[in-house]
């Protein structure tokens, strides 16, 4: 078993010997940033030619060498939590705007109270206990037991072989054979550590209109989204903020300082780094810091004078995913906050559940989670290199009901309108959006989404059309300048819409402290309702666009007859739209 990832693929490749055997690779998760890094000129460096982020599947192997049984293996249980219907119950009731129990969130040790599963926990523990294990953490409301053993006891205890799993970014091991226990069924989600979500490979290529070109023309700037959306003050003191990176990418204080002083924003260093980070690997390879340089950068120009968290998964983590989940459940005073702009194919995801589960937890806390919606539109990142994937496919965790899930539109960077960004419209990426096929849909939804059906009867026919619909709103997301090893660089994909969605939800959080009322915490209740009922225009209905096409450059661009078209209203392109931000931020503060 494993958990957040999608469906193993197996192949008859293997690596030191002669003999097949079958390999498995968990080829999920890749940041939603640009397929095209451009070198724009801002007097800040020398301009050159940057390497293309395009994605194509990790392929891993199994090693024919088995790996030595006395290396440290590291094992997570996910204790199954107790009351997960009333945890429900009350994230509905804690997250509905017309509740009288709206923002009424309960503390860490209430959580625990609600959700600890004492007959579970003890026979986990006493069960390593009969296994010898004494190497045991476990997070604070005992959700989570890790253990570090022996590889070779790792095998034995569980009953399953570990082998040497080779991926592009890596060796581990991994038992692609395991089988839950029998003695644990009943009391264990999954156990994390017997699989590897294998990371994607970075294509080297060169946008084909790299230039020295003046950076404000076509380009994405803070003064940009903020004469577009209507931000009239950026500041957000008194609250705080996350960015969630993995995959070995860093950010640079420099480049942090540089883009401030180049766009004369409030100077300001991020408060707080949890795991690793290298900046100097930004100036070494720019391939290494432009996510987490790009979430860092424009989060923070959106929300000025944030309490600022850069929460790094070390690369070599097994699941990124979880090891955040567990991290943030251990966290008494976890950011307000999260914006994660990574995720993929969320076909065969187990363990789905569960971190949903996690998610509403979370927001009973009144956190917020934000995710980027996908580059590839309704369809797999597979289909970047293969015309032939074509099946709809959603992009988790964008797909959870519990996330807010941000699209991407183009056009105002260039002074036209505001459309869904397409690689077909020279977006380069594609902004995802569709139906989950693993969860239903949530009801703070459904009136929306029934409207769009209504207008479509085609997409009302769909197996998936009852599934949980995204995205939830959309902002721009093609041509944003950043900062990258002391250059300014072009990047485009959701991977920047989400960040800049996640400082205008800073900026709410801001201003409802200064009225004393609680953060918006699991906004996404709030969202559906805002276009129900409120009088003022909330959002930028976008109408224009289509997702039925991967990202890619002309004329390396693979589209399908499958996918959505924008329409008015809520649909699987942009969701609600663009955000008109002075009338959002007057209607959440009052909420």
């Amino acid at each position: 078993m494993r958990a957040l990832g999608i469906a193993d693929h197996y192949t008859n490749r293997f690596v030191g010997d002669t003999t097949p055997t079958i390999s498995t690779c968990s080829d999920v998760m890749m940041p939603f940033v640009a397929v095209v890094w451009t070198v724009v000129s801002l007097g800040i460096g020398h301009s050159l030619p940057l390497p293309v982020n395009q994605a194509a599947a990790s392929h891993c192997t199994l090693s024919r060498v088995a790996p030595d049984p006395s290396v440290m293996k590291q094992l997570v249980f996910a204790i199954k939590n107790r009351s997960v219907k009333d945890l429900e119950t009350m994230l509905e009731a804690v997250s509905d705007p017309g509740s009288p129990s709206y923002g009424r969130y309960i503390s860490l040790s209430e959580l625990g109270n609600m959700t600890y599963n004492a007959e579970a926990y003890d026979a986990v523990m006493g069960w390593l206990t009969d296994q010898n294990v004494t190497d045991i953490k476990e997070t604070v409301n005992r959700d989570f037991v890790t253990v570090n053993v022996p590889v070779g006891a790792a095998a034995e205890m569980l009953g399953t072989a570990f082998h040497t799993t080779i991926c592009p970014n890596g060796r581990f091991v991994t038992a692609p054979n395991f089988t839950m226990p029998q003695a644990l069924e009943e009391y264990v989600d999954f156990i994390g550590g017997t699989w590897h979500r294998a990371s994607w490979q970075k294509h080297v290529q060169v946008h084909p209109n790299a230039a020295n070109g003046p950076v404000l023309n076509g380009s994405v700037t803070p003064a940009l989204l903020n004469s577009f959306y209507k931000i009239v003050s950026n500041g957000a003191q008194g609250t705080s903020g996350s960015l969630f990176e993995a995959l070995g990418q860093s950010y640079s204080p420099a480049d942090l300082t540089r883009f401030q002083t180049t766009f004369n924003l409030t100077p300001q260093g991020i408060n707080t780094v949890i795991g690793p980070n290298n900046p100097n690997a930004c100036v070494a390879d720019p391939n290494a810091c432009g996510e987490a340089n790009l979430d860092v950068q424009f989060f923070m120009a959106v929300a000025q004078q944030t309490d600022t968290t850069f929460w790094s998964i070390d690369a070599n983590a097994p699941d990124p995913f979880l090891s955040w989940v567990i991290a943030v459940a251990n966290d008494a005073n976890p950011p307000l906050v999260h914006s994660i702009s990574y995720g993929g194919a969320e076909q065969g995801e187990p363990n789905g559940a569960r971190f949903n589960q996690e998610l509403m937890k979370l927001g009973l806390r009144g956190v917020t989670v934000v995710v980027s919606s996908g580059d590839d539109g309704a369809h797999s990142p597979a289909l970047r290199q293969n015309p032939a994937q074509c099946g709809l496919v959603a992009s988790f965790p964008a797909s959870s009901p519990y996330v807010v899930a941000v699209g991407a539109t183009q056009g105002p960077e260039s002074g036209q309108a505001e459309v869904s960004c397409s690689s077909q419209t020279g977006g380069i990426i594609t902004s995802g959006g569709g139906f989950s096929t693993l969860f239903a849909q949530p009801s703070y939804q459904k009136q929306a989404v029934q409207a769009f059906l209504n207008k479509v009867p085609a997409a009302a026919q769909s197996p998936v059309a009852s599934g949980r619909a995204y995205p939830d709103v959309s902002l721009m997301g093609f041509n944003y300048v950043i900062v990258d090893g002391a250059q300014a660089l072009q990047v485009s994909g959701t991977s920047a819409s989400a960040p800049v969605f996640a400082g205008m939800l800073a900026l709410v959080n801001a201003r409802r402290a200064q009225a004393g009322k609680p953060p918006v915490g699991f906004v996404n209740p709030l969202l559906y309702s805002l276009q129900a009922t409120t009088q003022a225009r909330v959002y930028n209905d976008i109408a224009q666009g289509s997702n039925n096409c991967a990202a890619g450059v002309a004329p390396n661009i693979n589209c399908c007859t499958s996918g959505y078209t924008a329409t008015t209203g809520w649909d699987p392109v942009t969701g609600l739209g663009s955000v008109n931000f002075d009338a959002f931020l007057a209607a959440a503060a009052n909420a």
